[in-house]
């Protein structure tokens, strides 16, 4: 066996373990046969070169899986696995009084909550568990603290004279 051989039989055990970290967590095939060729590239270092060849690959290989990893870590984590968008928003920070009775349009599907427009303010609704569609007219049920609860706002039609013709 060359030398040759057992630093190729390394090198694919390094690289496959780098993969099984951050290209494709979690498909243990790759970090099995990563861990496999750098067990058996030591071993055939130890067999063919004897104890100090064996040792030099072996700690080089401890080395190398440390600094790949470090480096693999510091350029990823900082880009792929990390959130750079912070949230600012509050919830339901309301310019004026919402007042039981005033009508609005739900904006998005109430589910049973969900955002509305209640005269100039975009809000975080809720419904006491009903299910209404984007666009739907609703008035305020009740208002407690933060949390507004709507319900479907049915529009009458206007009233005609019933009266009977003469």
């Amino acid at each position: 066996m060359t030398l040759t051989l057992i630093v190729l039989i390394l090198v694919i055990g390094l690289f496959c373990l780098f993969a099984e970290f951050f290209i494709f967590p979690g498909l243990t095939l790759s970090g099995i046969l990563g861990g496999a060729c750098l067990v058996a590239g030591v071993v055939l270092g130890y067999r063919t070169f004897g104890y100090t060849i064996g040792n030099v690959i072996f700690l080089s290989t401890l080395v190398l899986a440390g600094l790949i990893f470090r480096v693999g870590l510091r350029k990823l984590s900082s880009r792929q696995f990390a959130i750079h968008e912070s949230i600012d928003s509050k919830v339901n920070v309301r310019l004026g009084e919402v007042r039981v009775g005033d009508l609005g349009k739900t904006v998005s599907a109430l589910r049973p909550g969900g955002t509305a427009i209640i005269g100039q303010q975009r809000l975080e609704v809720f419904t006491r568990g009903e299910f209404l569609d984007a666009g739907q007219p609703i008035v305020v049920s009740s208002v407690n603290a933060n949390r507004v609860t709507v319900k479907a706002h049915v529009e009458m039609p206007a009233t005609q004279d019933m009266s009977p013709e003469v």
